[in-house]
């Protein structure tokens, strides 16, 4: 077991040691500079106003079928049965995804399933 080096948090990581870990937050806390957090978030704003079109593209292409998510009211009528399917559809989705040990692809229906290369 030596083979695998003599750093217990990576040792914990293989399963091969469950003794306690050793840290020493002080010595490890600022090894680097601080970055100033109103520059990190106005780049990140930056960055996701010039992306966001696309990651949620391909996001709701993985998670719904057909890529439409469904169309959602604000005032909700409970005698429109279109509108009860939407909201059902994302309760159920939400659902879904908590349940552990899942593919994203798994919810969608066997036609999409198939086509993502697991048929």
């Amino acid at each position: 077991m030596e083979e695998f080096g003599a750093d217990p948090a990576f040792r914990a990581w293989l399963g091969i040691d469950t003794g306690p870990i050793p840290f020493d937050l002080d010595a490890s806390r600022w090894h680097r500079p601080v970055p100033d957090p109103k520059k990190a978030l106005e780049s990140i704003w930056a960055w996701w106003a010039n992306s966001s079109a696309t990651f949620v593209k391909e996001y709701q292409q993985r998670m719904y079928p057909d890529g439409c998510p469904p169309l959602l009211s604000a005032q909700f009528a409970e005698r429109d049965y279109s509108q009860r399917e939407n909201w059902l559809s994302l309760f159920i989705l939400g659902a879904l995804h908590t349940m552990g040990r899942t593919k994203p692809e798994q919810h969608r229906g066997s036609s999409s399933y198939a086509s993502a290369g697991a048929g």
